[in-house]
Parts: structure tokens; sequence; C-alpha cells
């Protein structure tokens, strides 16, 4: 006849796996299945659910492991096994594991595919997570940039513009021109005068301004003939 589960539990579950539930008529789930399994490979024995109707509904599934090891799988432990003609009957039902969606034993977590309307435990190897890699050490800040050496730039005292002035006037007090020496015009008084204005820097740190002005007046104190 048929089987509708839509809010109970339908349990295999006695410890021993193998255990069948054959459906000859229609099947609805919405509640619960538990089965017993061995974990290991294709060839484990299971509980099943055979199902010769119409299927309809969402059942979750859970799985008690009673014994195995964990081992790869290729087309699967079968737990559902849909035996109607599908020219026949419609299969909508839809099975999920409990829980996480998973059963795990040793290196190995089985989940629950449909494969050509029957249902299958498969396993895929757990790979452990990678290590994270380490922080990148920081990259280091770079080397303040010294600032440049100034070029060397002597100090200069003082006094030394009063120097420069007083070798400059002298150079100039007692300056004499052609006519001033012996062969001159033979005049018995003579008169000079001389004017300037300068400006200059010594070494960007001294600075003069300096007007100047020389008046020079020569004359014979005596003048005769002997002999």
């Amino acid at each position: 006849g048929n089987l509708t589960n839509t809010s109970g539990a339908v349990s295999l579950q006695n410890g021993v796996a193998g255990d069948t539930l054959t459906v000859n008529g229609d099947y609805t789930g919405g509640g619960t299945l538990l089965l017993d399994s061995e974990l290991n490979g294709d060839d484990s024995v299971s509980d099943q659910l055979v199902l010769n109707g119409n299927t309809a509904g969402n059942t979750t599934v859970v799985v008690n492991s009673i014994t195995g090891i964990g081992e790869p799988t290729s087309t699967g432990i079968k737990v559902v096994d849909f035996a109607a003609d599908p020219t026949q009957f419609q299969n909508n039902a839809k099975f999920s594991l409990a829980g996480s969606g998973y059963v795990n034993m040793g290196a190995y977590d089985y989940t629950l595919v449909e494969d050509n309307n029957d249902w299958y435990l498969r396993s895929q190897e757990v790979t452990p997570p990678l290590p994270p890699d380490p922080d990148p050490d920081p990259t280091p800040d770079p080397d303040p940039t010294p600032d440049p050496i100034p070029a060397y730039q002597p100090v200069l005292n003082a006094k030394v513009g009063g120097y420069l002035n007083n070798l400059r006037a002298a150079n100039q007090a007692f300056m004499m021109e052609r006519r001033d020496h012996a062969g001159g015009n033979g005049q018995t008084l003579n008169l000079r005068v001389i004017g300037g204005r300068y400006h200059y820097t010594a070494a960007g740190q001294l600075t003069q301004h300096e007007d100047t002005s020389t008046v020079q007046l020569s004359g014979d104190l005596f003048s005769g003939r002997w002999g």
C-alpha cells in the first residue's frame, strides 16, 4: 500500500545493517527516515527504502554508522531504491542528510546524492585545511634622506671691511698723474679734485657703501737759480 510520512519518522534502525522497507504503492515524504549502514566502500551493507510507485515530498535521512573505517566510493552505498518503471510512475521525492549534510567516518565525509533516480551515500576524502600563510614581514621604511651638507663658506670678521676700505683709500690718497712727476708743465701751483662712489660685497657677508672725495693742492715753496 501507500506510505505517507509527512511529519513522523520511519525507522529501520536496530543496530544491524541490511534491513529493507518496500513500499508497493505511492510514497509521500515530509518526515524522517532512520537507517543503519556500514561506512566503507561501494559494497558496504546498508538499510534500504525500496519504492515501487509514485513518490513526492522531502525526507530527512538519519544514518547510524554501525561499523566502517571510511573508504573511497565510486557509485556509492545505495540507501533509496526507486524500483518502479520510470515511464509509468513519477519520482519526485527528495532526500537529504540531517544536520550538517554529511556523515563522517575516518578521513571521509559521506554525502547523500541522487544518481539515476536512486540515492547513494558517496564518500569524499576530507582535505585538512592548509595552514594560513604567515603574514609577510612588513616592508621597512626607507632610511630618511640626510640633509645635504652645505658648501663651506668662511665667516669674515667685521674688521675685514675696515681693512679693505683702508687699503683702497691708501692706494688712492697719493695717486699721482703723469704731470705730477718731473718734467711736468712747470706750473708752481697745482690743484686736483677726485671723487667717487663705491658699493661692494665680500663673500656675501660684508656690504659697504662709500662716497669719497680727495682734494690735492701742491706748489713750489721756493724757486731759484744757483751758480
